[in-house]
């Protein structure tokens, strides 16, 4: 039997680990640069859908739209400015809002959420956090709106931005999450959901924890599960657990997804007592829990969400929301049942027009609860 000396097994495993990071460095400019042209794509793609078809502004603004989205990692900041889409140095949308000179201290109104509140697929002035100061400046109200939607952010993140602008000094009046989507895209991915134990516990072992770290930082672990699902019809869904969950395990996963809801919103309440400001909770309209879909929305639904464990488990967390909603919560799921054409641009994000039904809704409910 020949024994290697430690030094040649030292040597050999750094070698080794060398080998796996110039590995993992080289797939990561890979990735960012597949990752532009995947989103020029899709932005070309949505650019021919019927809310921008013969716009004058629709080129200039989708290829701003590229730009502006452009990973992080490949900008020095994430200031952008443009015809139809600005941000400042921290990524946050331009929101209209009206110019002031002498008139009486306007209140704040702070909106959260992902990429739909963002803004994607809509003009600086056709966001919805855009058409609430519109329309909240028609109706006579003095009001200065702030738009700190993020691309990808769930409850979580917009609650951690939420408590650092608190920190820094922010003083919001009123503050107002829009979320949903997101929220129950993260938990379906997660593995560290227990669905068989009664009631459902969340893991706490080290193999989970150390296999949720590999997922989000591994791209040598992206790239083989990418490979994997190429070859199933359902996609990267088809890859977690979830997708294989009975409809038994489905329903008990959206009842512990809603407890860990019921958690944000019983630390937003602390946070509002603290603060001073009160809140609104919106659950936004996705096509998942449409009852029907215009023609030219049915041809554009992303395989890769096409999953039905998926839209079983959206569906189900949305029935168990409806039975116990949370504190100021509001289900805006069936707005767009009227609607006669397309709004939809994807799975939840929503053409200007769309953007506008969702802020009329939004402004109606606020009147309602603070402008009595």
């Amino acid at each position: 039997m020949i024994f290697k000396s430690p030094k040649k097994i030292v040597f050999g495993l750094c070698l080794i680990f060398l080998m796996i990071a110039a590995l993992e460095t080289g797939l990561r400019v890979a990735n960012w640069s597949l990752k532009w042209f995947q989103l020029k794509d899709i932005v070309d793609e949505r650019s021919h859908l019927q809310p921008y078809k013969d716009k004058e502004w629709t080129k200039v603004y989708f290829d701003e739209l590229v730009e502006a989205l452009d990973p992080p990692e490949m900008r020095s900041s994430e200031e952008f400015h443009g015809k139809y889409v600005n941000m400042d140095a921290h990524g946050y949308r331009k929101t209209w809002n009206p110019e002031r000179s002498g008139q009486k201290t306007p209140k704040t109104i702070y909106v959260f959420g992902g990429s739909t509140i963002w803004g994607d697929g809509a003009r600086d002035n056709y966001t919805i956090p855009s058409y609430l100061s519109k329309k909240l400046l028609s109706e006579g109200y003095n009001f200065v709106v702030h738009n700190y939607g993020k691309t990808s952010f769930a409850t979580r993140h917009e609650l951690d931005l939420l408590m650092r602008l608190l920190k820094d000094g922010h003083k919001p009046d009123y503050v107002v999450f829009y979320d949903g989507f997101n929220d129950v895209l993260n938990a379906y991915q997660m593995e560290s959901f227990n669905v068989n134990s009664s009631p459902p516990v969340v893991k706490t072992s080290q193999w989970a924890s150390f296999k949720n770290l590999v997922q989000e930082n591994s791209m040598v672990y992206t790239v083989i599960t990418s490979a994997l699902a190429s070859f199933d019809s359902e996609g990267i869904m088809a890859t977690y657990p979830s997708s294989r969950y009975s409809d038994e395990q489905l329903g008990a996963f959206a009842k512990l997804f809603v407890e860990y809801y019921g958690n944000f919103v019983e630390s937003l309440d602390h946070l509002s007592h603290e603060f001073g400001f009160q809140y609104l909770l919106f659950w936004q309209p996705v096509i998942f829990t449409e009852t029907g879909l215009v023609a030219e929305e049915k041809e554009i639904i992303d395989q890769s969400f096409n999953n039905k464990a998926f839209g079983k488990f959206y569906r189900a967390v949305h029935a168990v929301l409806q039975k116990n909603p949370p504190r100021h919560f509001f289900n805006l799921s069936d707005i767009l049942q009227e609607r006669k054409e397309m709004v939809y641009t994807d799975w939840c994000h929503l053409s200007e027009e769309g953007n506008e039904i969702v802020a009329r809704r939004i402004v109606k409910i606020f009147r309602k609860e603070f402008l009595k």
